[in-house]
């Protein structure tokens, strides 16, 4: 083989190599970025967070605040989802919403979930965190999960406080993220958030 052909083929590897590389980033970019906003949004802990704290988050995660926001009240948004990508690969929008929440400079709630689609009537899984919240049954943490008479995993909420156990946090806030990017996408609300027991 010629040192032309060679390096021809060369060539042609390095520029597969690249568009494969490309490609695969932008598939599971929404995946990545998914998983920086939690980690980001994990950092942050309900009663000992500071208003500077959540700031700093919300300005690295570029989140939507509230109207009137400042060091006695604020709150919070970030979203990212699959929308970008082709349908044929998503087949269904979904969404990772992340907000948190200051009074008086302290974090009193923070959260995240994923959402199929848009609108009132949407499928998801969510789950947040506060240091009390109304029944005391719910304390330190609570599920649970709604059906529909077509769709019997069809939304499920975790409340915690911050004295939920480690095993319990690892547990369910392991929000499925590889499904923002999945070809196919997820189904239902039980591939969210798999850790749920459905009733």
């Amino acid at each position: 083989m010629s040192p032309t052909k060679s390096r021809l083929i060369a060539s042609l590897g390095f520029i597969v190599i690249c568009i494969g590389i490309v490609g695969f980033f932008f598939l599971h970019f929404p995946e990545l970025k998914a998983k920086y906003f939690l980690s980001e949004l994990n950092s942050l802990q309900v009663g000992k967070s500071t208003f500077q704290d959540a700031q700093g988050v919300a300005l690295r995660i570029h989140a939507t605040q509230g109207i009137a926001c400042g060091p006695n009240a604020c709150t919070w948004v970030a979203r990212i989802s699959n929308l970008n990508l082709p349908e044929r690969w998503r087949r269904t929008e979904l969404t990772l919403v992340v907000g948190f929440e200051i009074r008086d400079s302290i974090l009193v709630e923070k959260g995240a979930g994923l959402q199929f689609g848009t609108g009132t009537s949407v499928s998801f899984v969510h789950v947040d965190e506060k240091e009390h919240w109304r029944s005391a049954s719910t304390e330190p943490v609570s599920v649970e999960t709604q059906y529909t008479s077509d769709d019997p995993h069809y939304r499920a909420f975790v409340r915690m406080t911050p004295a939920a156990s480690e095993s319990d946090r690892k547990r369910y806030l392991s929000l499925n993220l590889h499904c923002l990017s999945k070809y196919g996408g997820c189904k239902d609300a039980a591939e969210l958030l798999p850790t749920v027991e459905w009733k």
